[in-house]
């Protein structure tokens, strides 16, 4: 296990229910075990200020707060993630942030020790994620040399890494190099 204290800030984890369906070799409940899930920024800046976690995995783009009632949906449906029929996730908030996880990241995380990863379904958070320096997963099940192609396809001007430089991948190397 390379991390054993994960802060993962989604304001949508619908992944959860793929990771037992494409991921190879992951126990969800050993995973959500060692996990804190944050919804939005606010409930992301208090974790952080009250735990202290090796991993911190941030979506590209969450809201700055939730209603109390869509929070307690969202915990309710963790709850059930690993059950052998879990619920399908229902909603999705309209007050999302684009690109929030920059404003957490400078805001919130700087100083902090630990690996701070960002795993969204944006290529232009790839982007984003790319010119803070920041390891990169995108939601689907993409080689890291696609994921390049794809950033470099929003950012032509911008020069990519060569291959080992940046950190970036799929589902699948965001379960091995980050989850396992």
């Amino acid at each position: 296990m390379k991390h054993s204290r994960l802060l993962w800030l989604d304001d949508n984890p619908y992944y959860l229910a793929l990771l037992n369906g494409f991921a190879k070799n992951v126990d969800l409940g050993k995973v959500l075990s060692r996990t804190t899930f944050c919804f939005d920024f606010e409930m992301g800046k208090r974790a952080v200020r009250e735990q202290k976690f090796d991993c911190y995995i941030l979506d590209g783009d969450f809201p700055d707060a939730l209603p109390n009632e869509r929070r307690a949906y969202l915990a309710s449906y963790l709850r059930h993630a690993t059950d052998s029929k879990p619920p399908e996730l229902e909603g999705c908030q309209a007050n999302v942030r684009t690109a929030n996880f920059i404003r957490f990241y400078q805001e919130v995380l700087p100083g902090i020790e630990g690996k701070v990863v960002v795993f969204s379904g944006s290529r232009e958070v790839g982007a984003r994620a790319l010119e803070l320096g920041l390891p990169f997963y995108l939601k689907h099940i993409w080689t890291p040399n696609h994921i390049r192609e794809q950033v470099k396809k929003y950012e032509p001007a911008r020069p990519m890494p060569k291959n080992g430089d940046w950190e970036c991948g799929g589902f699948q190397e965001f379960v091995d190099n980050i989850l396992r």
